[in-house]
């Protein structure tokens, strides 16, 4: 009997572990198992699991073997963390699958694997698409078939493009629609940040008059938090990109929002930085409590149960909702600050902008028996008709000219016409694990815009040196090996062809450009701590 309420008090982690080893053996079954006699196999990994995404491509899959009836399609699926060490492994073992989605890792990583193990596509790029023939893309080079022309594709550090495409994604606003509208008479949450919290506080005295645990967003804080304060964060901050933008790329990266507050060219009290901290607060008294201890599926839980009636998510998510849903989703923007707001409209310039950038990207095993037809495959997925085939299936955002999304996903439609975000505070290393745990403790409300600099300036500096002078530094090395390591091979390999090429060249250029632009910024990070206003740990 104590044996049997032993197991029944553990029933949860039996069944998830049930669950779990059930998954790990049809990875290890589709991963072993071998093509028929006389035909080859074409297996491609990725961690996808959202609704319709396995369906989609199976459904490509017997298209395209339809048309090429000696070859067989296998997916493998794993899924969550698992799949970076899983891939990484098998690419290191030479048994890794012939097409493999790549992402969701470190970057520093990610370019060794592309430059080590995967196919080179510019070669191939500036060709018309052979499955486009009867479209309007018909002779159009591969490349520009893209929206994007094919930039979601490309590896920058390494000139050269590896993955190719097929979705794009956003963040947006989910919402119960029916509930919504019973709660606040409302079909819509209002797009107006003050008309917004009105909204939420009308369906929490909904809640309360019908004796429901109801709360306006359901959140999670190493999740759906980031999306929400990310873009009230870029529309508020977005005056101090001149004070930061440092090398002049009308872009802001860690390194250079590290400079520009170490020196004081921006200030932790000006006003743009307190409206971020006290802007989340409004954000976090709409939410569960202990939302900052959810996860991702906490928070979904909560809003399909209809205990919360709006959830921030990507366009990944959409298909997902409305599967499990037992109520009509809807889909919105996030609210913004109108230019009459009292608080925070004097900071408020526009709209955050969007990038419409590929994802879903999968690319080619080098080491592939088969790649050949591993990148006809991929040219056929990112055709006109089964690109708008896929992407209508799964309702994510197509990649391919002339396909647009379903109707439920063109609110995810990117803002091309926006502002750029200023600055971000959480600037690397020990820095940003130090802004995430204050954020929780804010999101707690247990630290408000005071104490939070009251924890966070004290050790900023410090954990500044640490990260620019050694991470940073480490990492910037490995790439100047890499990028000398890649341009000699280059080099070998025209010299060889008896052909010189440009890329070599280009090559060269990149790296200088790379050397100089990290050499910049440690020196100028250098005179920002010299001039620092904020504690400094002593010398050795």
């Amino acid at each position: 009997m104590e044996l049997l309420r032993k197991i029944r008090g553990q029933s949860g982690w039996i069944i998830l572990s049930m669950v779990f080893l059930v998954a790990l053996g049809r990875v290890f079954f589709l991963d072993a198992r071998q093509a028929p006699s006389g035909k080859k196999i074409i297996k491609i990994s990725h961690w996808q699991m959202e609704a319709g995404v396995r369906e989609a491509l199976d459904d490509a899959a017997r298209e395209y073997q339809k048309l090429h009836p000696d070859v067989e399609i296998q997916q493998i699926i794993v899924g969550g963390s698992n799949y970076v060490s899983w891939i990484t492994t098998r690419l290191i073992g030479g048994a890794a699958p012939d097409i493999i989605a790549l992402g969701n890792m470190d970057r520093g990583l990610m370019l060794e694997l592309f430059q080590r193990y995967f196919v080179p596509l510019s070669g191939e790029i500036g060709k018309p698409n052979p499955y486009n023939a009867g479209t309007s893309l018909e002779g159009v080079p591969w490349k520009a078939t893209y929206y994007d022309d094919m930039l979601g594709g490309y590896m920058p550090e390494l000139i050269e493009y590896y993955q190719v495409p097929e979705s794009a994604f956003t963040m947006r606003l989910f919402y119960n629609k029916t509930k919504f509208r019973e709660a606040t008479g409302l079909d819509a949450p209002p797009s107006d940040f003050r008309a917004f919290l009105g909204a939420c506080q009308q369906i929490k005295e909904y809640g309360r008059a019908h004796g429901e645990a109801l709360v306006p967003i359901a959140n999670a804080g190493k999740y759906n938090a980031k999306f929400i304060w990310s873009r009230f964060d870029q529309a508020v901050n977005s005056t101090l990109l001149p004070a930061v933008d440092v090398n002049l790329d009308s872009e802001q990266g860690p390194e250079e929002s590290l400079i520009a507050l170490v020196g004081g060219a921006v200030d932790f009290r000006d006003r743009r930085i307190r409206a971020m901290i006290e802007g989340h607060d409004y954000y976090n008294k709409q939410c569960q409590p202990a939302f900052f201890a959810a996860d991702r599926m906490d928070a979904a839980f909560l809003f399909l149960q209809q205990r919360a009636l709006m959830i921030a998510s990507g366009s990944w998510d959409a298909r997902s909702y409305v599967k499990q849903a037992e109520f009509e989703v809807g889909v919105c923007d996030f609210p913004m600050p109108a230019r009459d707001d009292p608080e925070f409209g004097k900071f408020v310039e526009g709209v955050a902008v969007e990038e419409l950038l590929g994802g879903f990207s999968f690319g080619v095993n080098r080491l592939s028996p088969n790649a050949d037809v591993a990148l006809d495959f991929l040219k056929f997925l990112s055709s006109q008709r089964i690109n708008g085939k896929l992407n209508e299936e799964v309702q994510w955002i197509p990649m391919i000219r002339g396909n647009k999304p379903v109707p439920f996903i063109a609110p995810f439609w990117p803002h091309f016409d926006g502002v750029k975000a200023g600055i971000q505070l959480s600037t690397g290393g020990l820095n940003s694990q130090l802004y995430d745990e204050l954020a929780n403790l804010n999101a707690a409300g247990r630290l408000n815009y005071e104490g939070f600099l009251k924890r966070f300036l004290p050790s900023f500096v410090a954990n500044g040196d640490r990260w620019m002078r050694q991470d940073r530094r480490r990492s910037w090395q490995l790439a100047a090996n890499q990028d000398e390591f890649v341009r000699m091979a280059e080099r070998m390999k025209e010299e060889q062809s008896g052909q010189r090429g440009s890329k070599a060249d280009a090559l060269l250029e990149n790296e200088v450009s790379r050397r100089y632009n990290a050499i910049e910024l440690s020196r100028r990070y250098e005179e920002a701590r010299q001039a620092s206003p904020l504690p400094k740990p002593s010398e050795p």
